[in-house]
């Protein structure tokens, strides 16, 4: 007989793990509470526009084809160029490629002397990056003896990653323009690139060397082929069904409670947030529950504009970001409970190079403010947070080269905000990159795969090793696979 696998959650690890299972010959069931799946890797389809919710940068793209070969599946991956186009406050703009000379070419009209410092930044970085991709992201962590061993410790001396991200790129790079794309990036897993690990330099190394890629349809595409392969293979997707509890017997875990009645298996995979789900979910002897009861720092938040535009701006990219002024003050003030007075952000424009994501002629884009988590209850993220969140993106975006005119050419707007990430996918506080990356909260550190509590639980997602990302969870995927 097939062992049953019970999925919480459709989400990106979800799915993927949900499709890896059922390929190996296990009866997979995938509950979700939404009435779609995707999660956080959503979609909105509304007045001829469609926006990835929030995922929108495909890096690390074998990981994607990795599943893909596995599944027998296939899909469309265009490569970038160039990978940003990068606006600053004082009107100069710089593209940066995967192509390494069009890039020196670019940083020498900044400042030629930062050429040989940007070679030796991502050599020095494509090291540590081989070193923590083998030793700490591509395996699982079952005890202390995975960390604490001679092999471990060596490597963490060659990764050396205890100074924070700003001072590492600043023993590269001379220029604070250079400097300050360069940070921006590290905080795609929501961290501060002032104090953070400069192990999250990765990011911006592995996108300038391995290049950043587009899917048709946008990143939800990918959702779509996962979601149709698991129900074109005998596999169930319940949506509008919502986990309720685990049922227990003593520490095995053997089913879960619905609102629309019990289900029983031999394996549960967890999708949803960690600390939600082990609040949630596990309702008994709550106190002796170690990952329950330690207090985890969180990721901030996001502020994002959903923008459906009534003519096109062929001066954008598809990946654009826009480095504001006083970056360092404006990009902690997301750390410290504040919004950002004058925002740094992401812009995403898929109908650069994808005229399905919008009627002719006209343009989607979508925009990321990092803002706080809701810890800081000083912000509700009411109408009046969002109009004045509203307002100082408008202005900011007046002020790029060819936007000046944006505001009266906003046919369609739309904004998630904090709050409706706690509430739709029952993010703890409103994060957008599950538990922070601190050095305490990495690797063995981390919640990981295998519940250390419950037989037969495993989590997958952002707050749970190996990390925020799609990528990542992507490849948690795979080693849920090996554990099972």
């Amino acid at each position: 007989m097939k062992k049953r696998v019970i999925i919480i959650g459709a989400g990106i690890g979800g799915l993927s793990a949900g499709a890896r299972l059922l390929k190996k010959g296990y009866d997979v069931i995938i509950i979700e509470k939404n009435s779609k799946c995707g999660g956080k890797t959503g979609v909105i389809k509304e007045a001829g526009f469609t926006f990835d919710l929030t995922a929108s940068i495909l890096m690390m793209p074998q990981e994607y084809k990795n599943i893909l070969d596995e599944l027998g599946l296939k899909l469309d991956f265009i490569k970038l160029d160039p990978n940003y186009r990068v606006y600053y406050a004082d009107q100069k703009i710089t593209d940066y490629y995967t192509d390494l000379p069009k890039t020196l070419q670019e940083i020498g009209k900044i400042n030629p002397h930062d050429e040989r410092g940007y070679l030796k930044f991502l050599s020095n970085t494509y090291k540590k990056y081989e070193i923590a991709y083998q030793t700490f992201l591509n395996r699982n962590f079952d005890s202390k003896d995975d960390i604490f061993n001679n092999h471990v410790i060596k490597s963490l001396i060659q990764v050396n990653p205890i100074t924070h991200s700003y001072h590492y790129i600043s023993k590269y790079i001379k220029d604070e323009k250079v400097r300050n794309f360069l940070a921006f990036q590290t905080m795609y897993i929501g961290v501060n690139p002032f104090k953070s690990s400069n192990m999250y330099t990765l990011i911006p190394m592995i996108s300038a060397v391995k290049g950043l890629w587009y899917l048709k349809g946008g990143m939800h595409s990918f959702i779509n082929i996962l979601e149709n392969y698991i129900r074109e293979h005998g596999g169930t997707i319940e949506l509008n069904t919502i986990c309720e509890k685990f049922l227990l017997d003593k520490s095995n875990i053997k089913g879960i409670k619905t609102n629309r009645g019990s289900i029983y298996g031999d394996v549960i995979v967890c999708n949803s947030d960690y600390t939600y789900s082990m609040k949630t979910f596990y309702q008994t002897n709550l106190a002796d529950i170690k990952s329950i009861n330690r207090t985890y720092n969180y990721s901030c938040s996001v502020f994002m504009a959903y923008l459906g535009l009534k003519k096109k701006y062929p001066s954008l990219g598809v990946h654009n970001i826009y480095i504001g002024p006083h970056f360092k003050k404006n990009i902690q003030q997301a750390f410290k409970g504040k919004i950002p007075s004058e925002p740094s952000f992401y812009l995403y424009c898929p109908t650069k190079i994808d005229s399905t994501m919008a009627p002719k002629g006209k343009e989607a884009i979508n925009v990321m403010i990092r803002v706080p988590n809701t810890l800081d209850k000083k912000i509700e993220w009411n109408e009046t947070d969002i109009r004045q969140m509203r307002g100082r993106l408008i202005r900011s975006l007046q002020s790029l080269k060819d936007l000046n005119d944006i505001k009266e050419n906003i046919e369609f707007e739309k904004y998630l905000t904090p709050k409706d990430l706690e509430q739709t996918f029952n993010c703890s506080y409103g994060n957008a990159f599950g538990i922070s990356h601190n050095l305490t909260q990495t690797s063995f550190f981390r919640p990981q795969i295998k519940s250390r509590e419950l037989d037969n639980l495993y989590f997958i997602g952002d707050s749970v090793h190996p990390g925020t990302g799609v990528s990542l969870v992507l490849l948690g995927s795979k080693l849920l696979c090996e554990y099972l």
